[in-house]
């Protein structure tokens, strides 16, 4: 691992910088990890721009800065190459900010849960998309939407919390609202699978076996 790192292998040096912050087989070293971990993220690997910008982010979030535009741009490029828990933070910022702050902004919020939402389906966004859509944080409430996030959110990782907001929901839909909830959800997980399959399809051509790996 130290080998590799050490190369500047990305990946290796966000796993072994990671060793280094927790002291798991090597000394224990705050600053030298921060260090390693920088580096790795500037060369590319999305895990440590995650890092690097959750810990900018949290500095932020104690008041020790008042500009977040370092945290925003690492969580960016880590979004841009598809880590969903950096489209989670981004779109959790833009819609929690205060208005004051200048970066309250519900839509730009609820575009990057939308990505992990309804192309990644992890069950925190589809949860967070689906609170977005129930007290209408970019424009009008949508019960319908609301309510197929929450059932795909419950469906990817069961949680008292969705069903009970699934409860709430349902007790003020109509039977038709809830069937093309219902539907839509179906319809969400079909899109989904359907790129996966595209995606795999296009590895296996790109490594000439005409298979997906």
């Amino acid at each position: 691992m130290r080998l590799a790192a050490d190369r500047h292998d990305a990946q290796a040096m966000y796993l072994y910088a990671g060793m280094v912050a927790e002291g798991r087989g090597v000394p224990k070293d705050k600053a030298r990890a921060e260090v390693l971990m920088a580096i790795a993220a500037e060369a590319g690997d999305a895990d440590a721009q995650f890092w690097v910008g959750m810990s900018a982010l949290r500095t932020y979030s104690a008041g020790a800065t008042t500009d977040p535009r370092p945290a925003l741009q690492w969580l960016e490029r880590a979004a841009a190459q598809g880590l969903p828990q950096a489209n989670y933070t981004l779109g959790i910022f833009y819609i929690i900010s205060k208005p004051e702050t200048g970066y309250q902004d519900p839509q730009r919020g609820m575009a990057y849960l939308r990505q992990c939402a309804e192309v990644m389906l992890t069950p925190e966004c589809a949860f967070a998309y689906a609170f977005g859509y129930a007290i209408g944080s970019a424009g009008a409430r949508d019960p319908v939407k609301a309510y197929a996030f929450y059932l795909l959110s419950d469906d990817a990782k069961p949680y008292d919390g969705a069903k009970q907001r699934l409860k709430e929901l349902a007790a003020q839909m109509s039977p038709e609202q809830i069937a093309q909830a219902q539907a839509y959800a179906v319809e969400v997980k079909r899109r989904i699978a359907e790129a996966a399959r595209s995606r795999a399809l296009q590895a296996g051509m790109s490594s000439g076996t005409g298979q997906p790996k």
